[in-house]
Parts: C-alpha cells; sequence; structure tokens
C-alpha cells in the first residue's frame, strides 16, 4: 500500500499540514466512502488524496514524508484516527481543531433544542420556526435590524427555553473572539458553568470539547484554519455534481499528476544535486542535475482544469 499511496512524489514537506476528508457516494455502495485529503498549509496546494481516512493510511502517509519532524502544527476536524497518527509519526506538530467545526456543535445543539417542540409547536407552527431556524443560528452581529432581529425575539419570548439556548449558543461562539489561549479558557470555563442540567444538548457540547479540549485551544496559538482544504473539498464536490464518476484512482490520478506542481527549481550552481543511482550509474551526479522542490498542486490550478473541462 505504501508504494500506491506514495506513486513517485517527493513532495516538499511544510511546517503547517492540514487534513480533511470528502464524502463521495458511489455506484453500487450503501453509504458514502471517505476519501482522506492532505494540504500543504503554507503553499495552499495538494499533497495528496488517500483511499479513506484509516488510522492505518494516514500513519502510512506521514511516514512518507521526507521530514516529518519539519511538521509544526496540523488542523482537522474531531476525527480521533487523525489526531492519533499525528501523535504517533509527526514529533513536533501540535493538532489543531478547526474552529468551525467546533462552533458547529453549538449549532446542531440549539438546533436540536429547535426540533424538540415539534409536537408542542403544532404542525403550523413548528413549520413556521423551521422556516425561522436562520434567525437562530445565524450570528447575532449578521442579524438584519430589520426584518430579523424583532422576527427572532417574537420566537424566543414564546419559547423561554429556546432563548436560553440561543444566548448560551452565542457565548460560546464569542469563545472565539478572544486574544489569549487564557482568555479563551475562562471564557468556556464560565460558559460551562451556565449550562444547567437539563440543557442535555449542551451538556454533549462540554462532553465533545473536554475529549479535544488541548488541540481546540491550541488554536489560540496558532490561529490557524482547516478551510483552505475545505476549498479542495468543494472542487472534487464539483466534479461529481458534473457526474463524471470517477473511480478513486482515475481522480487522484488526474489531480496529482495530470495538473503541473508548484515547483521551485534552484539555479545553476547551488549545491542541490540528487543522490539516487539510475541502473547502477549515478545519474544524478552529473554537472547540471539539480534537484527541485516540489510542493504539490495548487488549488487555483486545480479550479482551472476544472473550469477548462481537464477533470
Amino acid at each position: 500500500m505504501k508504494s500506491k499511496l506514495k506513486c513517485g512524489l517527493d513532495l516538499e514537506t511544510p511546517s503547517f499540514i492540514g487534513i480533511d476528508e470528502i464524502h463521495i457516494q458511489r455506484q453500487g455502495k450503501h453509504r458514502k466512502q471517505a476519501w482522506g485529503i492532505i494540504a500543504n498549509g503554507n503553499d495552499h496546494t495538494i499533497m495528496d488524496i488517500l483511499p479513506n481516512r484509516n488510522k492505518s493510511t494516514i500513519i502510512e502517509y506521514f511516514n512518507s514524508l521526507k521530514n516529518p519532524e519539519n511538521v509544526q502544527v496540523v488542523t482537522m476536524d474531531m476525527w480521533q484516527y487523525y489526531r492519533d497518527a499525528v501523535y504517533q509519526v509527526l514529533p513536533n506538530a501540535f493538532v489543531v481543531i478547526d474552529k468551525f467545526h467546533v462552533v458547529k456543535i453549538a449549532n446542531n445543539a440549539l438546533n436540536t433544542l429547535r426540533k424538540s417542540y415539534k409536537d408542542e409547536l403544532g404542525r403550523k407552527r413548528n413549520k413556521a420556526l423551521k422556516h425561522d431556524r436562520y434567525l437562530l443560528l445565524k450570528r447575532e452581529h449578521d442579524l438584519k435590524t430589520l426584518p430579523d432581529i424583532p422576527l427572532r425575539d417574537a420566537w424566543l419570548n414564546e419559547i423561554p427555553k429556546l432563548k436560553t439556548a440561543y444566548e448560551l449558543k452565542e457565548e460560546f461562539f464569542k469563545i472565539y473572539d478572544s486574544k489569549t489561549k487564557k482568555e479563551a479558557l475562562r471564557r468556556y470555563k464560565e460558559w460551562k458553568l451556565k449550562v444547567s442540567s437539563e440543557m442535555k444538548e449542551y451538556k454533549e457540547v462540554i462532553k465533545s470539547v473536554e475529549a479535544w479540549k488541548t488541540e481546540i485551544f491550541n488554536y489560540f496559538d496558532f490561529k490557524v484554519t482547516n478551510a483552505f482544504v475545505e476549498g479542495f473539498n468543494s472542487t472534487i464536490r464539483a466534479i461529481e455534481t458534473q457526474e463524471r464518476g470517477y473511480s478513486f484512482d482515475v481522480l487522484r490520478a488526474k489531480v496529482m499528476f495530470c495538473i503541473n506542481h508548484k515547483v521551485d527549481k534552484p539555479s545553476y550552481g547551488q549545491d542541490k544535486f540528487y543522490d539516487l543511482p539510475f541502473g547502477g550509474f549515478n545519474m544524478c551526479s552529473s554537472p547540471g542535475y539539480m534537484r527541485k522542490k516540489d510542493y504539490g498542486v495548487k488549488f487555483d490550478d486545480i479550479v482551472n482544469a476544472l473550469n477548462e473541462g481537464m477533470l
């Protein structure tokens, strides 16, 4: 499997890596398949696409890196296998959980609570609240003065528990307004004390945060997110939307080997020669055969290839 993963790629090891996955529905499969995405956060390039997100696959890929000790930070969502792989293979890396995945769990908790009033409100009112759910899920500062805020307040006054849940959601989001990790941890501690025992939806939020606390609050040391990888995922989804139906191997080959990589070519005279023998003759020791640095495929080039019908 290792040779298949590496497939001749000899990329530079960045200090910042992003890991994500794209879920693809394949014909004949009962559930979507998850393909792993490894991205260079320094240069915004794709380093590789993996056939799954299993721990063994991620570990094998990290073991194939030329300089794993170079990696300083890895962004990801809350997937245990990613974290385990980083800590096992990348000795100097800090894990940072993408902040958008963290706040999403608070929004999901509020939305779950909103759904629990389905029977109490009745069909007509529940349908209206479902239509207006964006008023609850949007940040308060993103709401329009009219008509959003009065309409939101009407719902919150009608359902006091929903108002409490909404305020908890807003306070949770504000943790990320903190300037320092110390301030963020203080805000989280204060927020946690406000969650009553009957707010089981937010108790689940607390459980998730506690399980990933170190990695979540590492964000305040590095201030990086996984948004750049999400952009590539959107491109993959666009390919699927056009019903190309590529297999994993074909899509990976098109992205990684049919699009030019971002490279740095050293000028003549620099001491950057290959040191690999070919058939007993060291071609790379010949003058002028200098090592170029390969950083992977640029996001912009992938999008351009898609728009030009190359993918």
